[in-house]
């Protein structure tokens, strides 16, 4: 009995991994081209920012939530990191320094929006963590429509064998991460959350 319990939940894990990384190309493959209410970029991962920032400045969403900046990152450092000009910035971007975690910015995410009476966001983030970040958001956020724009968690070239096992594990600790986040949610709110 616990040798098939075993081999069991390997196979369950193993095609779950495999859902998740056809996820992951899904949402790589498919950016939202739609135009929303407002924008909110997860920060933490590769090349995040600079398309966020470009959705603004395209009037994509009326106003830019940055979710999860470093508590010793100042507005002028983050304006000048990212090139954009103060007009912009000062208008139109909001920061959450309080976000540690992507629960963090599920729930920053969930009180910016409502304050500003948004019905729907843009979500920037890397293709690997947005089913996360989707499921979290869901989580907290209602009824509120969210468009993933997802960013390639590579550069462009050719791979070194160094790189791919970077990526590789960099996709089995985000797996690991769903998974938690899965059994999470379906304990505390008693229902299975969709991994979209």
């Amino acid at each position: 009995m616990f040798a098939f319990l075993l081999l069991l939940s390997v196979l369950l894990l193993t095609v779950g991994f495999g859902v998740f990384l056809t996820s992951v190309d899904r949402h790589a493959r498919n950016q939202s081209a739609e135009t929303a209410d407002g924008i909110v970029v997860l920060t933490g991962g590769f090349a995040r920012l600079e398309p966020a920032i470009q959705l603004l400045r395209e009037k994509r969403g009326e106003r830019l939530l940055i979710s999860g900046v470093n508590r010793k990152t100042d507005d002028q450092l983050l304006k000048h990191a990212l090139d954009i000009e103060d007009k912009l910035f000062n208008c139109c971007v909001d920061i959450d320094q309080d976000a540690l975690d992507t629960i963090g910015n599920a729930l920053g995410t969930a009180h910016w929006a409502a304050s500003k009476d948004y019905k729907s966001l843009l979500v920037v983030t890397n293709d690997y963590h947005m089913p996360r970040s989707l499921m979290e958001l869901r989580r907290e956020i209602g009824d509120i429509e969210l468009l993933p724009y997802a960013i390639r968690n590579r550069s462009s070239g050719p791979f070194t064998m160094g790189e791919r096992i970077g990526q590789y594990r960099v996709l089995l600790l985000e797996y690991g991460k769903l998974v938690a986040t899965f059994l999470r949610a379906a304990l505390h709110d008693g229902r299975i959350p969709a991994l979209k």
